[in-house]
Protein backbone atom coordinates (compact mmCIF):
# COMPACT_ATOMS: atom_id res chain seq x y z
CA UNK A 1 0.00 0.00 0.00
CA UNK A 2 1.22 3.54 -0.57
CA UNK A 3 2.98 5.66 2.21
CA UNK A 4 4.50 9.20 2.54
CA UNK A 5 8.20 8.95 3.39
CA UNK A 6 9.13 12.13 3.13
CA UNK A 7 8.04 15.75 2.91
CA UNK A 8 9.95 18.71 2.31
CA UNK A 9 8.87 22.33 1.76
CA UNK A 10 10.33 24.13 -1.03
CA UNK A 11 10.28 27.36 -2.60
CA UNK A 12 6.53 26.77 -4.11
CA UNK A 13 4.92 23.84 -2.52
CA UNK A 14 6.08 20.76 -0.74
CA UNK A 15 8.57 17.68 -2.50
CA UNK A 16 7.05 14.18 -1.71
CA UNK A 17 8.78 11.24 -1.20
CA UNK A 18 5.84 8.23 -1.99
CA UNK A 19 6.79 4.60 -1.17
CA UNK A 20 5.03 1.72 -3.33
CA UNK A 21 5.14 2.75 -5.95
CA UNK A 22 8.27 4.98 -5.59
CA UNK A 23 8.36 7.95 -7.02
CA UNK A 24 9.15 11.80 -6.11
CA UNK A 25 6.73 14.62 -7.13
CA UNK A 26 6.68 18.54 -6.44
CA UNK A 27 2.72 19.76 -5.44
CA UNK A 28 2.94 23.85 -6.07
CA UNK A 29 1.38 25.22 -2.63
CA UNK A 30 -1.83 26.67 -4.64
CA UNK A 31 -2.81 23.53 -5.50
CA UNK A 32 -2.54 22.11 -2.22
CA UNK A 33 -4.72 24.57 -0.88
CA UNK A 34 -7.38 24.20 -3.67
CA UNK A 35 -7.15 19.87 -2.40
CA UNK A 36 -7.44 20.18 1.14
CA UNK A 37 -9.10 17.57 2.68
CA UNK A 38 -9.80 18.68 6.01
CA UNK A 39 -12.98 19.58 6.93
CA UNK A 40 -12.47 22.93 6.43
CA UNK A 41 -11.72 22.51 2.24
CA UNK A 42 -13.82 19.32 1.72
CA UNK A 43 -17.87 17.94 2.88
CA UNK A 44 -17.23 15.49 4.89
CA UNK A 45 -20.32 13.95 3.63
CA UNK A 46 -20.79 15.55 -0.25
CA UNK A 47 -16.92 14.92 -0.83
CA UNK A 48 -17.77 18.65 -2.93
CA UNK A 49 -14.99 21.46 -2.65
CA UNK A 50 -15.28 24.01 0.42
CA UNK A 51 -12.38 25.86 -0.48
CA UNK A 52 -13.08 29.53 -2.16
CA UNK A 53 -10.49 28.43 -5.11
CA UNK A 54 -10.89 31.89 -6.04
CA UNK A 55 -9.70 33.55 -2.67
CA UNK A 56 -6.28 32.61 -2.42
CA UNK A 57 -3.70 34.59 -2.27
CA UNK A 58 -0.50 34.51 -5.17
CA UNK A 59 2.03 34.56 -2.31
CA UNK A 60 1.35 30.91 -0.53
CA UNK A 61 4.11 29.69 1.82
CA UNK A 62 4.51 26.77 3.10
CA UNK A 63 5.97 26.67 6.96
CA UNK A 64 6.23 22.81 7.79
CA UNK A 65 4.78 19.43 7.15
CA UNK A 66 4.00 16.36 9.12
CA UNK A 67 3.24 12.73 7.47
CA UNK A 68 0.51 11.15 9.90
CA UNK A 69 -1.47 7.90 10.07
CA UNK A 70 1.64 5.99 9.01
CA UNK A 71 1.95 7.64 5.59
CA UNK A 72 -1.41 7.81 4.70
CA UNK A 73 -1.62 11.30 5.28
CA UNK A 74 0.01 14.53 4.70
CA UNK A 75 -0.54 17.55 6.97
CA UNK A 76 0.69 21.04 5.58
CA UNK A 77 0.84 24.37 7.87
CA UNK A 78 1.06 27.54 6.44
CA UNK A 79 2.77 30.95 7.04
CA UNK A 80 -0.38 33.03 7.14
CA UNK A 81 -3.19 32.79 10.04
CA UNK A 82 -1.56 29.40 11.14
CA UNK A 83 -4.06 27.87 8.43
CA UNK A 84 -3.38 23.80 8.04
CA UNK A 85 -4.71 21.71 5.47
CA UNK A 86 -4.67 17.84 4.98
CA UNK A 87 -4.24 15.71 1.55
CA UNK A 88 -4.27 11.91 1.62
CA UNK A 89 -1.84 9.91 -0.67
CA UNK A 90 -4.10 7.98 -2.15
CA UNK A 91 -5.68 11.33 -3.46
CA UNK A 92 -2.41 12.91 -4.46
CA UNK A 93 -1.66 9.39 -6.46
CA UNK A 94 -5.25 9.52 -7.92
CA UNK A 95 -4.31 13.11 -9.34
CA UNK A 96 -1.13 12.58 -10.82
CA UNK A 97 -1.73 9.75 -12.66
CA UNK A 98 -3.76 9.43 -16.09
CA UNK A 99 -7.02 8.28 -15.56
CA UNK A 100 -6.70 5.55 -18.17
CA UNK A 101 -4.05 3.94 -15.82
CA UNK A 102 -7.58 3.16 -13.57
CA UNK A 103 -7.89 0.48 -16.17
CA UNK A 104 -6.44 -2.78 -17.48
CA UNK A 105 -4.11 -1.54 -20.81
CA UNK A 106 -5.29 -3.26 -24.31
CA UNK A 107 -4.11 -6.14 -25.55
CA UNK A 108 -3.84 -5.90 -29.11
CA UNK A 109 -5.20 -8.43 -31.97
CA UNK A 110 -4.51 -7.09 -35.46
CA UNK A 111 -5.15 -10.83 -36.83
CA UNK A 112 -8.36 -12.52 -36.00
CA UNK A 113 -6.32 -15.48 -34.77
CA UNK A 114 -4.46 -13.73 -32.04
CA UNK A 115 -7.59 -13.74 -30.34
CA UNK A 116 -8.08 -17.73 -30.45
CA UNK A 117 -11.46 -17.40 -29.25
CA UNK A 118 -13.40 -14.70 -27.74
CA UNK A 119 -13.23 -14.31 -24.12
CA UNK A 120 -16.32 -15.17 -22.50
CA UNK A 121 -18.32 -15.67 -18.58
CA UNK A 122 -21.57 -17.15 -18.03
CA UNK A 123 -24.42 -15.64 -16.99
CA UNK A 124 -24.10 -17.01 -13.45
CA UNK A 125 -21.22 -16.40 -12.57
CA UNK A 126 -21.25 -12.19 -13.27
CA UNK A 127 -23.98 -12.17 -10.74
CA UNK A 128 -21.27 -12.10 -8.42
CA UNK A 129 -19.11 -9.54 -7.86
CA UNK A 130 -16.01 -11.18 -8.60
CA UNK A 131 -17.23 -12.67 -12.01
CA UNK A 132 -18.59 -9.42 -12.99
CA UNK A 133 -15.13 -7.88 -12.35
CA UNK A 134 -13.75 -10.57 -14.20
CA UNK A 135 -16.29 -9.87 -16.90
CA UNK A 136 -14.91 -6.13 -17.14
CA UNK A 137 -11.26 -7.27 -17.44
CA UNK A 138 -12.05 -8.86 -20.95
CA UNK A 139 -14.00 -6.31 -22.13
CA UNK A 140 -10.87 -3.30 -21.04
CA UNK A 141 -8.39 -6.19 -22.16
CA UNK A 142 -10.11 -7.42 -25.49
CA UNK A 143 -12.62 -4.98 -26.05
CA UNK A 144 -15.03 -7.48 -26.90
CA UNK A 145 -16.51 -10.33 -24.27
CA UNK A 146 -19.12 -13.21 -24.93
CA UNK A 147 -21.73 -13.69 -22.15
CA UNK A 148 -23.14 -17.57 -22.43
CA UNK A 149 -26.31 -18.25 -20.63
CA UNK A 150 -28.52 -15.45 -21.30
CA UNK A 151 -32.00 -15.26 -21.48
CA UNK A 152 -33.04 -14.84 -24.79
CA UNK A 153 -35.37 -12.02 -24.68
CA UNK A 154 -35.33 -8.05 -24.78
CA UNK A 155 -35.77 -8.26 -21.11
CA UNK A 156 -32.98 -10.96 -20.50
CA UNK A 157 -30.57 -8.56 -22.35
CA UNK A 158 -31.93 -5.53 -20.41
CA UNK A 159 -31.28 -7.68 -17.36
CA UNK A 160 -27.38 -7.92 -18.36
CA UNK A 161 -27.10 -4.17 -19.51
CA UNK A 162 -28.13 -3.11 -16.10
CA UNK A 163 -25.33 -5.11 -14.07
CA UNK A 164 -22.85 -2.99 -16.28
CA UNK A 165 -24.59 0.12 -16.89
CA UNK A 166 -28.19 1.41 -18.05
CA UNK A 167 -29.46 1.52 -21.56
CA UNK A 168 -29.00 4.66 -23.17
CA UNK A 169 -31.58 6.68 -25.30
CA UNK A 170 -31.01 7.23 -28.91
CA UNK A 171 -33.42 7.26 -31.77
CA UNK A 172 -33.64 3.79 -32.35
CA UNK A 173 -34.87 4.06 -28.59
CA UNK A 174 -33.41 2.62 -25.11
CA UNK A 175 -33.45 -1.33 -25.72
CA UNK A 176 -33.47 -2.08 -29.23
CA UNK A 177 -34.45 -4.69 -31.74
CA UNK A 178 -33.65 -4.71 -35.00
CA UNK A 179 -34.04 -7.64 -37.66
CA UNK A 180 -34.31 -7.21 -41.94
CA UNK A 181 -37.61 -5.18 -41.73
CA UNK A 182 -36.60 -2.16 -42.81
CA UNK A 183 -37.99 -0.27 -39.99
CA UNK A 184 -35.20 2.61 -39.77
CA UNK A 185 -33.60 4.25 -42.35
CA UNK A 186 -30.39 2.03 -41.13
CA UNK A 187 -28.26 -0.72 -43.30
CA UNK A 188 -28.50 -2.71 -39.62
CA UNK A 189 -32.28 -3.67 -40.43
CA UNK A 190 -31.82 -5.22 -43.57
CA UNK A 191 -30.18 -8.40 -43.93
CA UNK A 192 -27.50 -7.13 -46.26
CA UNK A 193 -23.63 -7.46 -45.22
CA UNK A 194 -22.69 -4.65 -43.01
CA UNK A 195 -19.18 -3.45 -43.53
CA UNK A 196 -16.72 -2.91 -40.55
CA UNK A 197 -17.82 0.66 -38.65
CA UNK A 198 -18.20 1.81 -35.18
CA UNK A 199 -21.64 3.25 -34.40
CA UNK A 200 -22.58 6.65 -33.34
CA UNK A 201 -20.28 8.67 -35.35
CA UNK A 202 -22.94 11.40 -35.85
CA UNK A 203 -23.66 12.34 -32.09
CA UNK A 204 -21.01 14.51 -30.06
CA UNK A 205 -20.81 11.56 -27.57
CA UNK A 206 -20.83 8.23 -29.18
CA UNK A 207 -21.77 5.32 -27.39
CA UNK A 208 -19.46 3.80 -25.33
CA UNK A 209 -20.42 0.06 -25.48
CA UNK A 210 -22.27 -1.81 -27.50
CA UNK A 211 -24.72 -5.00 -26.55
CA UNK A 212 -26.03 -7.48 -28.65
CA UNK A 213 -28.04 -10.51 -28.48
CA UNK A 214 -29.59 -13.16 -30.89
CA UNK A 215 -32.79 -13.97 -30.08
CA UNK A 216 -34.20 -15.71 -33.40
CA UNK A 217 -32.70 -17.29 -35.85
CA UNK A 218 -33.64 -19.47 -38.53
CA UNK A 219 -31.69 -19.23 -41.63
CA UNK A 220 -27.85 -18.70 -42.83
CA UNK A 221 -25.31 -16.37 -42.77
CA UNK A 222 -24.95 -13.02 -40.27
CA UNK A 223 -21.88 -13.75 -38.34
CA UNK A 224 -20.77 -11.03 -36.42
CA UNK A 225 -17.37 -9.53 -38.04
CA UNK A 226 -15.31 -8.02 -35.16
CA UNK A 227 -11.74 -6.32 -35.69
CA UNK A 228 -9.53 -4.26 -33.20
CA UNK A 229 -9.46 -0.36 -34.31
CA UNK A 230 -6.65 0.46 -32.00
CA UNK A 231 -4.65 -2.52 -33.24
CA UNK A 232 -4.80 -1.48 -36.75
CA UNK A 233 -3.68 2.22 -35.63
CA UNK A 234 -0.73 1.24 -34.37
CA UNK A 235 -0.15 -0.69 -37.00
CA UNK A 236 -1.17 2.08 -39.45
CA UNK A 237 1.41 4.69 -36.98
CA UNK A 238 3.94 2.49 -37.32
CA UNK A 239 3.87 2.07 -41.06
CA UNK A 240 3.39 5.99 -41.57
CA UNK A 241 3.43 8.27 -38.68
CA UNK A 242 2.06 11.43 -41.22
CA UNK A 243 -1.01 9.28 -41.88
CA UNK A 244 -1.18 8.76 -38.24
CA UNK A 245 -1.24 12.50 -37.74
CA UNK A 246 -3.92 13.00 -40.15
CA UNK A 247 -6.19 10.47 -38.45
CA UNK A 248 -5.97 12.82 -35.36
CA UNK A 249 -5.67 15.97 -36.90
CA UNK A 250 -8.67 16.05 -39.62
CA UNK A 251 -12.16 15.74 -38.17
CA UNK A 252 -14.07 13.44 -40.44
CA UNK A 253 -18.46 14.56 -39.94
CA UNK A 254 -20.83 11.83 -39.41
CA UNK A 255 -24.58 12.41 -40.08
CA UNK A 256 -28.12 10.32 -39.97
CA UNK A 257 -30.45 11.97 -41.82
CA UNK A 258 -33.87 10.15 -41.80
CA UNK A 259 -36.72 8.47 -39.85
CA UNK A 260 -37.71 12.76 -38.49
CA UNK A 261 -34.33 13.70 -37.39
CA UNK A 262 -31.19 15.07 -39.09
CA UNK A 263 -28.29 14.15 -36.73
CA UNK A 264 -24.30 15.64 -37.47
CA UNK A 265 -21.35 15.69 -35.24
CA UNK A 266 -17.54 16.09 -36.00
CA UNK A 267 -14.68 13.81 -34.69
CA UNK A 268 -11.28 12.94 -36.07
CA UNK A 269 -10.51 9.33 -36.90
CA UNK A 270 -8.47 8.92 -34.09
CA UNK A 271 -8.32 10.10 -30.89
CA UNK A 272 -5.14 10.10 -28.52
CA UNK A 273 -5.46 10.74 -24.52
CA UNK A 274 -2.99 13.27 -22.70
CA UNK A 275 -0.43 10.52 -22.18
CA UNK A 276 -0.03 9.01 -25.52
CA UNK A 277 -2.42 6.05 -25.10
CA UNK A 278 -5.43 5.90 -28.00
CA UNK A 279 -8.46 7.13 -26.50
CA UNK A 280 -10.86 6.67 -29.40
CA UNK A 281 -11.02 5.17 -32.98
CA UNK A 282 -14.21 6.72 -35.19
CA UNK A 283 -14.99 4.73 -38.45
CA UNK A 284 -17.62 4.94 -40.05
CA UNK A 285 -17.48 5.18 -44.25
CA UNK A 286 -21.37 5.01 -44.96
CA UNK A 287 -22.12 7.25 -42.23
CA UNK A 288 -19.62 9.69 -43.47
CA UNK A 289 -21.03 13.02 -44.73
CA UNK A 290 -19.22 15.61 -47.44
CA UNK A 291 -16.43 17.95 -45.96
CA UNK A 292 -14.56 20.28 -47.39
CA UNK A 293 -10.76 20.85 -46.97
CA UNK A 294 -8.04 21.98 -48.86
CA UNK A 295 -6.51 20.37 -51.92
CA UNK A 296 -3.47 19.03 -49.62
CA UNK A 297 -5.82 17.92 -46.58
CA UNK A 298 -8.08 16.16 -49.18
CA UNK A 299 -5.36 14.10 -50.07
CA UNK A 300 -3.68 13.55 -46.87
CA UNK A 301 -6.97 12.47 -45.35
CA UNK A 302 -7.98 9.88 -48.31
CA UNK A 303 -4.42 8.68 -48.10
CA UNK A 304 -4.31 7.79 -44.05
CA UNK A 305 -8.34 6.90 -44.31
CA UNK A 306 -8.14 4.25 -46.95
CA UNK A 307 -4.75 2.75 -45.81
CA UNK A 308 -6.79 1.98 -42.26
CA UNK A 309 -10.10 0.81 -43.98
CA UNK A 310 -7.73 -1.48 -46.43
CA UNK A 311 -5.72 -2.91 -43.56
CA UNK A 312 -9.82 -3.60 -41.53
CA UNK A 313 -10.52 -5.65 -44.59
CA UNK A 314 -7.17 -7.59 -45.56
CA UNK A 315 -7.73 -11.50 -45.28
CA UNK A 316 -7.38 -12.57 -41.30
CA UNK A 317 -7.93 -8.94 -39.98
CA UNK A 318 -11.18 -9.65 -38.19
CA UNK A 319 -12.53 -11.82 -35.94
CA UNK A 320 -16.24 -13.91 -36.77
CA UNK A 321 -18.77 -15.06 -34.09
CA UNK A 322 -21.62 -16.93 -35.26
CA UNK A 323 -24.05 -15.43 -32.36
CA UNK A 324 -27.16 -17.61 -31.50
CA UNK A 325 -29.94 -17.01 -28.96
CA UNK A 326 -28.65 -17.05 -25.28
CA UNK A 327 -25.13 -15.51 -25.83
CA UNK A 328 -24.87 -11.86 -25.54
CA UNK A 329 -21.84 -10.39 -27.43
CA UNK A 330 -20.18 -7.16 -25.84
CA UNK A 331 -18.56 -4.23 -27.96
CA UNK A 332 -16.13 -1.67 -26.93
CA UNK A 333 -17.66 0.82 -29.09
CA UNK A 334 -14.72 3.16 -28.87
CA UNK A 335 -12.12 0.31 -29.96
CA UNK A 336 -13.61 -2.10 -32.02
CA UNK A 337 -15.38 -2.05 -35.07
CA UNK A 338 -18.45 -4.57 -35.70
CA UNK A 339 -19.75 -5.90 -39.12
CA UNK A 340 -22.29 -8.95 -40.35
CA UNK A 341 -22.16 -10.99 -42.89
CA UNK A 342 -25.42 -11.24 -45.18
CA UNK A 343 -27.91 -13.26 -43.99
CA UNK A 344 -31.13 -15.38 -45.63
CA UNK A 345 -33.89 -16.25 -43.91
CA UNK A 346 -34.84 -14.63 -40.11
CA UNK A 347 -32.61 -13.58 -37.42
CA UNK A 348 -34.14 -10.96 -34.89
CA UNK A 349 -31.64 -9.28 -32.44
CA UNK A 350 -32.07 -7.07 -29.35
CA UNK A 351 -29.36 -4.83 -28.32
CA UNK A 352 -28.51 -1.23 -26.39
CA UNK A 353 -25.92 1.29 -26.08
CA UNK A 354 -24.07 2.02 -23.08
CA UNK A 355 -22.30 5.70 -21.68
CA UNK A 356 -18.74 5.38 -21.40
CA UNK A 357 -18.59 7.03 -18.40
CA UNK A 358 -21.31 4.34 -16.44
CA UNK A 359 -19.46 1.81 -17.27
CA UNK A 360 -16.38 3.17 -16.41
CA UNK A 361 -17.71 3.97 -12.81
CA UNK A 362 -19.19 0.50 -12.58
CA UNK A 363 -15.58 -0.85 -12.92
CA UNK A 364 -14.21 1.59 -10.48
CA UNK A 365 -16.86 1.10 -7.83
CA UNK A 366 -15.87 -3.12 -8.08
CA UNK A 367 -12.27 -2.54 -7.96
CA UNK A 368 -12.58 -0.01 -5.45
CA UNK A 369 -15.04 -1.69 -2.36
Amino acid sequence: MAKLIAAHPVVRGVRLTIQEPTLKVELDALWLRDHDESDKGKDPITGQRRTDTFSLPDDLEVRATEIQDEGGWLEVAWAEHLHTTRHSVGRILRAIAPDELDFPAPRLWERGHELAALPSVNWQAIQSPAGLQQLFEHMWVDGVCLVEGAQPSVQGTENFVRLVGYPRESIFGGMWTFGNTGEFSDSAYSSDALPLHTDGTYTFDPPGWQVFQCMEYDGTGGDSVLADGFAHVRALQAASLSRYQALCDISVIGEYHGDGVHLRASHPVVTEASSGRLRRVMFNNADRAPFRRSFDEVRRFYDAYRDLGHRFVAPGASKHCALRPGTILVVDNWRVLHGRTAFTGKRVMAGAYLNREDVESRWRHLTSS
